[in-house]
């Protein structure tokens, strides 16, 4: 019964961990760019999940172009 919990538990972590960098990557920019702007967008609230916002950087090159990153999606709610 313990290593069910455990495993239940390491999985969530897991989750968690996998979801951070992604949404970190997508707020900062690159060597020699500028940060123009910060986009955001709210994922709605899907139960056992509250409402949470994503978040991408929009940046400017030297040569003065802008682009923004890839917004991430909202996840989906799991079948298990």
């Amino acid at each position: 019964m313990r290593k069910m919990g455990i495993r239940f538990g390491m999985a969530g972590l897991l989750v968690l961990l996998a979801a951070m960098p992604a949404a970190a990557d997508r707020e900062t920019c690159g060597a020699a760019q500028t940060l123009v702007s910060v986009e955001e967008k709210e994922c709605p609230a899907r139960p056992p999940q509250p409402a949470f916002i994503v978040r991408r950087a929009c940046c400017k090159n030297p040569e003065g172009r802008v682009h923004c990153n890839h917004m991430p999606h909202c996840p989906a709610i799991s079948p298990s």
